[in-house]
């Protein structure tokens, strides 16, 4: 198809459209849809500064609103300016994925501020880190302003609006890669490209393969962030950005959503060094608490251990954790689920470890003990999985991360 002036309008309940038509042309725009949500600054409502809340009562799994984004960074200017850095520097070459997609972005972003300024412009300077920004005010910017379709309030100069300007907007509101991407991950498949085909087709695997890689998406910065989300954002057609409720949401009640996966580590310093808030939700008081107890195997909570511990010392810590710590009744199912998730690469490695197990035991009895034993914290973690947010795509490759030390062939997915 040739290019195209067309747009797909938002069917709310069949999002389909945007899947298929816009994958099979880039071109067509995709109109804005925004549901039963409003923003609001009223500190009885939202837990800090500007926050979204639900106008009725929602259900789970109700579209809350799908945006493109306003501003983002091209993909092929950011691979061309990799690449040229990748081949000058090719024996000392060191990771700069991140600083190329920043750097497209604030060129995009600087160009708007000449080209677009009472539109574009003025979605991304609506945002915290704008030099026109004061936190304190009562009025939050309209939908048309954070969607890209209309004026700010304030008359400024857009063309004075430095690079540092947009850089401290950048850093306090971009979306990045999601999920179980990462600038390293996809940094590591491009050199993958660069080391195993020609130019041309290096070039063609990096756009097809690769999604989106930084933008700004100034209606979602409405939404503050909880570690206990009620909303979930996912990606369609590479840039649109769908967000839907995760569970029943009452009218009134703020919507949250995760800045960071759930599984992710130290998630709270994350949040802190990136965004510049302590999170005080009760997961992350729950795992403080649980922290006071379980100090001495916090280190195996990582992807990657030099040395793996033994059977009899994971199996002693997951019986620990299920069995004397998940059991407070102060933890509802909710925080059950996601503080498994919170240490998943204990029950990773014990599972791995486990599995090992069940290779070298002889006795039958014990096998099918371990087995249903397995089986049911399985269960237990797909749950987890399900029930957190971001967890839509994290879940399907627990299979893979589970067997992914096993040496035994057969036990591979």
């Amino acid at each position: 198809m040739s290019a195209v002036s067309s747009s797909i309008t938002v069917e709310p309940n069949d999002v389909s459209d945007i899947l298929f038509r816009k994958k099979m042309d880039p071109h067509i725009r995709v109109d804005p849809y925004v549901g039963p949500v409003e923003i609001s600054c009223d500190d009885d409502k939202v837990a800090h500064g500007r926050g979204m809340i639900a106008t009725r009562d929602i259900e789970s799994g109700e579209l809350l609103f799908l945006i493109p984004p306003t501003v983002e960074a091209a993909l092929e200017k950011v691979y061309d300016m990799w690449r040229d850095r990748y081949s000058s520097q090719a024996n000392t070459f060191d990771r700069c994925l991140e600083e190329c997609a920043e750097h497209v972005l604030l060129d995009t972003m600087q160009e708007a501020c000449i080209n677009q300024p009472t539109t574009v412009a003025a979605s991304f300077l609506a945002l915290v880190g704008s030099p026109l920004i004061d936190m304190q005010t009562t009025t939050p910017p309209s939908f048309s302003v954070l969607l890209g379709q209309g004026n700010h309030d304030a008359i400024v100069d857009t063309k004075a609006i430095s690079r540092e300007d947009c850089l401290k907007i950048v850093r306090a509101n971009a979306f990045g890669p999601d999920g179980l991407l990462s600038y390293e991950y996809i940094e590591q498949q491009w050199q993958q490209y660069v080391r195993t085909k020609t130019e041309d087709d290096c070039k063609v695997a990096v756009l097809r393969q690769t999604p989106r890689l930084l933008g700004l998406y100034p209606f979602a910065d409405m939404v503050n962030h909880s570690c206990q989300a009620n909303a979930v954002r996912a990606y369609a057609a590479r840039n649109i950005m769908i967000v839907h409720a995760l569970t029943d949401i009452p009218a009134g009640t703020e919507i949250v959503m995760s800045y960071v996966p759930p599984s992710q580590l130290h998630r709270r310093s994350i949040l802190e060094k990136q965004h510049g808030f302590v999170c005080a939700c009760t997961r992350c008081q729950m795992e403080e608490k649980i922290q006071l107890d379980t100090e001495d195997w916090q280190s195996w909570n990582h992807p990657h251990l030099t040395n793996v511990p033994s059977y009899p010392k994971l199996h002693r810590t997951i019986r620990h954790l299920e069995d004397d710590i998940l059991t407070n009744p102060q933890f509802t199912n909710e925080i059950r689920r996601c503080l498994r998730i919170s240490y998943l690469h204990v029950y990773i490695h014990y599972l791995n470890v486990a599995l090992q197990n069940l290779l070298t035991e002889d006795d039958d009895l014990i096998v099918d003990v371990l087995r249903n034993d397995l089986l049911t914290l399985c269960t237990q973690l797909h749950f987890s999985f399900c029930a957190c947010h971001n967890a839509a795509t994290e879940h399907l490759s627990v299979r893979t991360s589970t067997y992914s030390y096993c040496s035994e062939p057969s036990l591979r997915v």
